[in-house]
């Protein structure tokens, strides 16, 4: 549970770059645009998606982690899109 955690705060850490890059792509807005919990929330599904390989089917744990966070449906709706568009591209073979 804690190696877990600590994997995911590393992974994220180390990424940061790369996942803004991804999710400014995905979500065709500045990343800076976008609530600081809701950032994290998008960080922590797109690095459990690209570098942990993570089952596209768990993206519904972070669309309910976005509604709590930022306490209103569209949050969950923009993370859904953004995650289901990451594994569209990613099962295409095109996720840059």
């Amino acid at each position: 549970e804690q190696r877990t955690l600590i994997q995911l705060v590393s992974g994220v850490t180390r990424w940061r770059r790369r996942l803004d890059w991804l999710l400014a792509a995905l979500s065709r807005r500045s990343v800076a645009s976008l609530e600081p919990g809701m950032r994290q929330v998008l960080r922590l599904g797109l690095y459990e998606l690209t570098e942990m390989h993570l089952a596209p089917h768990a993206i519904s744990e972070f669309v309910d982690i976005a509604r709590k966070v930022e306490g209103h449906e569209g949050a969950a709706r923009l993370a859904n899109g953004i995650l289901r568009g990451a594994v569209r591209l990613m099962e295409a073979g095109r996720l840059p």
